[in-house]
């Protein structure tokens, strides 16, 4: 199906040249003369129908601002590209703070709006992908006692069953009961398993006690002479292992690969699948994100990792990491020290489906 692109323009002119342009690169094409226009065709859109929304402010920014949020209250997966000719920064940012994906200044080559629509529609894919994971981990929750959620999010938090018994005031044995019958109840085999769960149902971790808020996850942090500027080994030695909590033997234990960033993009620990999939023999603790991977900066995934630390929230997508040349599934989450960030190569995954619809006669 032709992708389709709402064209919102009060200007007929552009209007006209923006839906000929797009329609001979085979986007669906579907013309508005305004905001008002657009806001009552709203009423007919469904939430699933895969689109974009081109915007144009024109003499009206505030109507364009009010559709936009139309948009949100309607739950509608619209990511909006703005498309302005005044250059007024304030209408960008306000634009933006209303959820736009983009915004385009007048005149523009047919390349730059195409790239603006198609990363658009990246990001919003992404963002339902992410939601959709989130929804079915929170349903496979929803059979926890209450007390079997909070131990799965203390040990979301890098508690040990002792720290878990003395913030929730049990004893031990009880802790290790309810651990035990939350593992039975998600039919889990592996402490990383529920922790991944976890992390994709984005539970947040367990708080520390007396301490409104603020959530246990100290265990994370990087370790003292990270912090200092030292370098420890980047898979984990001895040293390293005295240093960071048990949540460690989760992150070398589970099959995915792991980093951790601080609030500068700077590795502070790769677990040992993680070193084997991305070092390349390179010592990358200490190393800027950025310098280590150069051609990542300008991609999805940087604006992803970047959303993430900025709001603190966590996200889930697809990614072509062009530095290696592979697709990978990644899913970063916030901590105090900076961002989590779990990936795994799903190139093998890409290959055996484009392999079986050449096989079948579809186009892969």
């Amino acid at each position: 199906m032709p992708l389709v692109v709402h064209i919102v323009d009060e200007d007929s002119k552009a209007r006209g040249a923006t839906s000929y342009a797009l329609a001979g690169q085979g986007y669906s094409p579907r013309i508005y003369a305004g905001p008002s226009e657009f806001h009552a065709a709203l009423e007919l859109l469904t939430v699933d129908e895969p689109a974009c929304v081109l915007l144009s402010f024109g003499d009206s920014p505030e109507t364009c601002f009010e559709a936009q949020r139309e948009i949100a209250r309607r739950g509608l997966a619209l990511p909006v590209v703005g498309l302005s000719t005044s250059g007024d920064m304030g209408t960008a940012v306000e634009a933006m703070k209303c959820g736009a994906a983009d915004v385009l200044r007048r005149p523009f080559q047919d390349r730059d709006l195409i790239s603006a629509i198609e990363r658009a529609i990246d990001r919003s894919r992404g963002e339902a992908s992410r939601l959709a994971a989130r929804g079915r981990a929170a349903a496979r929750l929803d059979c926890l006692s209450q007390r079997e959620r909070q131990i799965l999010r203390g040990l979301l938090a890098g508690m040990t069953n002792k720290e878990i018994a003395r913030r929730l005031e049990l004893s031990p044995r009880t802790v290790e009961m309810h651990r035990a019958n939350m593992m039975a109840d998600l039919a889990l085999g592996s402490l990383a398993d529920a922790i991944r769960l976890a992390v994709e149902a984005e539970l947040s971790p367990l708080e520390a006690g007396g301490v409104s808020g603020a959530p246990t996850a100290d265990a994370l942090r990087p370790p003292p002479q990270i912090r200092t500027g030292r370098r420890p080994p980047s898979s984990g030695g001895v040293a390293l292992q005295a240093l960071l909590p048990p949540v460690i033997d989760v992150l070398e234990g589970t099959t995915d690969c792991v980093f951790l960033l601080d609030h500068e993009f700077k590795f502070t620990y790769l677990n040992a699948n993680a070193v084997e999939a991305i070092a390349g023999g390179r010592a990358l603790i200490g190393t800027s994100l950025w310098e280590a991977f150069p051609r990542t900066h300008e991609t999805r995934a940087a604006t992803l990792l970047r959303e993430a630390a900025s709001q603190r929230k966590s996200a889930r997508f697809d990614f072509f990491h062009p530095d290696l040349d592979r697709w990978f599934d990644v899913s970063i989450r916030p901590i105090p020290s900076g961002l989590q960030v779990f990936f795994r190569d799903r190139g093998s995954e890409r290959v055996g489906r484009a392999e079986a619809a050449e096989s079948s006669g579809v186009e892969a």
